[in-house]
């Protein structure tokens, strides 16, 4: 369903490029998504709803077939510029449906990572690429952290949050809650009073709390924690990046809950190698 937009005043031109906007993007239910290899990741995602948007060499470079039944839109290259990303644009965009996207339940298996603050879209995309890598079952952000949809989360993510479910500015009261409801307990990284991650325990179903890149937690959702931890570094360094802690947190918590040691290998098999 190919359609040649030219003006400016166009009312879908006008939708498009307003998703550039947190409020327009909860307005509309859209994000924006650019690129070849995240167009040909949701054109091979079954389920998802999503339009197209292209110059005519964008989409002959691409070499992507869409589907006559895809609305797909062609604007002239000036025009694409006020929607590119990037410097260096490829020309071709995908518009999804956020509704369309992979729903969370409470019945689902696995950890989740909760995002309290944090503030740099680069951060946020990778701690959602993080999760989905580390099968985690969803990301969830409390009210006050930056929007996942926004155009940098979504490209550091790397096309992983079109894979894993997100819910987004729940408040604490739902987020303890919904912690009590399904019997899964509050773990915090802190730099605070902790004990070291590597004194886990094996659960597997928790709420991992990951905080604002300068402030960490709140105060308030750190006081309902019921374990707090922290990765012991060298005293010369104030901190870790909050997207490099969650990386280690999370893949020792999968390493953990999967029974495996740090080079892999069974518990089992690791006694008996040290006999």
């Amino acid at each position: 369903m190919k359609k040649e937009i030219s003006s400016l005043q166009n009312p879908h031109w006008k939708r498009v490029c307003a998703l550039s906007q947190r409020k327009y993007r909860e307005q509309h239910g859209s994000f924006l998504v650019e690129g070849v290899r995240a167009v040909e990741v949701i054109l091979q995602s079954a389920g998802l709803q999503y339009e197209i948007w292209a110059t005519e060499a964008g989409l002959q470079a691409s070499g992507l077939t869409i589907a006559e039944k895809v609305p797909l839109f062609i604007v002239p290259s000036k025009m694409f510029k006020a929607l590119a990303q990037t410097e260096a644009s490829q020309e071709i965009a995908a518009v999804v449906k956020t509704a369309s996207l992979p729903k969370e339940t409470d019945i689902q298996s696995g950890p989740i990572a909760v995002l309290c603050g944090v503030q740099d879209p680069g951060n946020a995309g990778t701690i959602v690429r993080l999760a989905a890598a580390a099968e985690c079952a969803a990301v969830w952000t409390t009210k006050g952290t930056v929007d996942l949809f926004n155009d940098k989360a979504v490209r550091s993510s790397m096309g992983t949050i079109l894979q894993i479910p997100v819910v987004q500015q729940i408040i604490p009261k739902d987020l303890y809650d919904a912690a009590r409801k399904r019997q899964m307990p509050l773990w915090a990284t802190t730099l605070g009073e902790s004990v070291s991650y590597e004194m886990m325990p094996s659960q597997r179903n928790v709420f991992w709390l990951f905080g604002n890149e300068g402030k960490g937690i709140p105060e308030e959702i750190l006081q309902q924690a019921d374990a707090r931890f922290h990765i012991p570094i060298s005293p010369t360094v104030e901190s870790l990046n909050v997207a490099m802690a969650a990386a280690i947190i999370l893949f020792h918590h999968r390493l953990v809950r999967e029974g495996t040691g740090y080079d892999g290998t069974s518990r089992e098999l690791a006694k008996s190698m040290e006999k």
